[in-house]
Parts: C-alpha cells; structure tokens; sequence
C-alpha cells in the first residue's frame, strides 16, 4: 500500500484534501484547501461538528492588519509598545493578580493575557529570598491580526497567550503524572485507505488524457475524512488548535499549495 499509493494520497492531499479530527482527543475535520496561495486565506475553521476548514478573508489582509496595528499602537500602554529585548514577567506575581480578578469577577485585561507581548521565552529567573520565579524574552506591542492570530507590531511573529503556557505548565507539573508527548497528526482512515487503495488500481486501467478532474473528485471521495489527532494536552484548548493549524499549514507548504514565511531549500 506504499510506493505510488502513497504518492497518490499525498497528491490528494495538495489537491482535493479531506481531513478529520478523531480518536479519544478528536478535535475536528478538515476540508480542501481554497486555492493555491491565495492572500486572503487567514487561519483555520473549526465548526460544530468539528470540520475544518481554511478561514477566507474578505478584502485586503494586508491593509486591514495594517490598520489594526494602528490601531494598537494608539491603545497600548506605551511601555509595552516599545519593543524589549528582555522583558521579564513574574509567574508568581501574575497568577496572583489573575486569582484575584478572577474571585472579584473582572475580567482579566490583555497586557495579562497576551504576556505583556512577549514573543519568546529565552530565559527564566528564580529568586530563592522571595520564591519568585520571573521568565524573560524579546516582547514587543501586538494586535489580532487579519488571520486572527495575535501578532506583534514591529516583527509580525506570534504573541506569546497566557492560556497556552497554562497548559504547557500543566502537561509537566512537578508532581503527578507528567506528558510523555504533545503531539498533533493527521492521518487517513483504514477504510479510507481501503478505498483509495481501490480507486488507484481502477484509475490505472481507466485513466485516459482529460480524466484529471474526475480522478481528483473520485480520490477525494475515496480517501474521505481523514482523522486529526492530539495527545498530551486537551483537544479543548487554543494551545490544541496551534498544534492543528501548524501541523495543517506545515503539510500544505510541504506539496507546494502555500508558501513558506522564509527560503525553504527542497532536496
């Protein structure tokens, strides 16, 4: 079932792909890709039934994330705007300003939620006199972005989100049962496989010049959903849907329907 077969199913993947989420962590599905390249396609979609799907912008992304920064840098607080090379967060000073909105019912502010912009954690400080643990990396100012990703102003690179270091915290606590693996994979089904393993004997001896469009529509009927998996952390979190959507957009960029954010050299 390997060789050409496996071949085929990647090439179905670039063209007509279908995707699932399944399994004791199902998280959701995936339809085909928009169109190749196309630079109003901004994130994923993820719908009641747990299909995804690539989320299409309407308009000019670019203006429009643009106008947001803007619109930032008119809001934020002027110390987090400034980009830093080093800026450190106290864990412990955070998590008891977060307990006490929580308690009082307020609503925890973005500076909070967004890290105070860090977009890296290069270093983490623990003060034995006071018991503080502080983390520290490169921050900067943000905005939610076209593409529905909170982005810095200056850089463009992703925002560290308090929600998503909560998890990672958890998934390896110092006590009790620590996360082996965090993991997303997206694979076919082995009846899809069964099916698609059919198709492709049938188009060998079937196919003739002109039958591109058919072919397409009967593997990707073939191969069907395929099932989207995590382990290690809840299929529940944003920190599970950053796994789906890279791992989705890594494949893509892999048989040439995206282009990577930087030079890839092929070999």
């Amino acid at each position: 079932m390997l060789g050409r077969f496996s071949r085929n199913i990647t090439i179905l993947f670039a063209l007509a792909g279908t995707v699932s989420i399944g399994s004791s962590n199902a998280f959701g599905q995936t339809q085909p890709p928009t169109g190749n390249n196309n630079p109003n396609v901004g994130g994923i979609e993820i719908d009641a039934e747990g299909v995804l799907t690539q989320r299409a912008i309407v308009g000019n992304s670019g203006l429009l994330n643009q106008q947001r920064a803007q619109a930032a840098q008119a809001s934020l607080n002027k110390d987090l705007q400034t980009p830093n090379s080093l800026r450190k967060i106290s864990i412990t000073r955070l998590e008891r300003e977060v307990k006490k909105l929580v308690d009082s019912g307020k609503p925890v502010p973005a500076d909070m939620l967004y890290l105070a912009g860090l977009t890296r954690i290069t270093h983490v400080f623990y003060y034995p006199e006071s018991k503080d643990i502080v983390i520290a990396g490169p921050a900067e100012g943000y905005f939610i972005s076209a593409e529905n990703h909170v982005i810095g102003t200056q850089t463009g690179r992703s925002t560290l989100q308090l929600q998503d270091l909560v998890v990672a915290l958890r998934a390896f606590a110092p006590s009790g049962d620590k996360t082996r693996v965090i993991s997303c994979s997206i694979d076919p089904t082995q009846d899809g496989l069964l099916r698609m393993k059919e198709a492709v004997a049938y188009v060998s001896e079937q196919f003739r010049p002109g039958d591109e469009a058919a072919v397409l529509n009967l593997y990707r009927e073939a191969l069907g959903m395929q099932q989207i998996t995590i382990q290690g952390v809840s299929p529940k979190t944003h920190f599970a849907r950053v796994l789906v959507e890279a791992d989705y957009h890594m494949k893509l960029i892999g048989i040439g329907l995206e282009q990577p954010a930087v030079p890839i050299t092929s070999f």
